[in-house]
């Protein structure tokens, strides 16, 4: 092999390294929630009076806090532990009672949300303002 054609292997070789750390799709950020949908998660977690019972600021409350809670991993009433993510978060809004984190009560936000009527589209709108908090 010529001296030039090892030359051109290696920079053909760096610029095959450099192309996957720069656009790899390990490399693309989540995407964002959109801003009209975390607006609406953070208006109706005033007026669906979640912060009777969830804090933003990560103080537990009678409900855990929200702050940090997307993508951590919480222990459950039971032994089982979870990652919070977007499914888990819905279903905790829709049907309170699945999954109980690990020293809060079992029964106190199931007669509460019964009176609410959350729809789909609000807990989604919920889900997206815990995500960014």
């Amino acid at each position: 092999m010529s001296n030039n054609a090892v030359k051109i292997f290696l920079l053909f070789s760096m610029i095959v390294s450099l192309s996957g750390c720069l656009g790899g799709d390990e490399a693309t950020p989540p995407p964002t929630e959109s801003p009209d949908l975390v607006a609406m998660g953070q208006q109706l977690y005033t007026t669906k009076q979640c912060r009777a019972c969830h804090t933003i600021d990560g103080t537990p409350s009678t409900g855990p806090s929200f702050k940090g809670v997307f993508g951590s991993t919480v222990m459950l009433s039971g032994g089982d532990s979870i990652v919070v993510d977007e499914a888990y978060l819905k279903e905790s809004i829709l049907y309170p009672d699945a999954k109980v984190v690990e020293g809060f009560r079992q029964g106190i936000m199931q007669g509460f949300i019964a009176t609410l009527d959350i729809s789909d589209e609000e807990a989604d709108a919920l889900v997206a303002y815990i995500k960014t908090l």
